[in-house]
């Protein structure tokens, strides 16, 4: 029991989680926000993932540049944990609008 107790351990302390999939993450935020760019500001300004600026949705020229923009986003802002968001990281990206929704939601497409 005690070998088994160590090997267990051993397994907890040197785990690491796959590496994150952006593309995805992208994905499904753009799923959590507008419906996978149907709804909202994507639909109105190509901008899938609800990205403001000055209180207003940034506009994009097409669906792939609010894509590679969200990526660039989500991994260098110092606002993010730029990993699989976590709670903090739903208020803050929200705006604390319903984030255990948003992130329910990410997380329902992602995993």
């Amino acid at each position: 029991m005690g070998n088994f107790l160590i090997l267990a351990f051993t397994l907890i302390v040197h785990y690491e989680p796959p590496p994150l999939d952006l593309s995805k993450l992208s994905h499904c935020v753009a799923v959590a926000e507008t419906g996978n760019c149907k709804h909202g500001s994507g639909a109105t300004h190509n901008n899938c993932h609800g990205i403001m600026k000055g209180g207003q949705p940034v506009y994009f020229n097409d669906y792939s540049e609010s894509h590679n923009y969200f990526k660039w986003l989500w991994m260098n802002s110092h606002y993010y944990s730029h990993g699989f968001p976590t709670k903090k990281d739903a208020k803050k990206y929200t705006g604390n609008d319903d984030p255990r929704i948003w992130l329910g939601n990410v997380q329902r497409c992602y995993f």
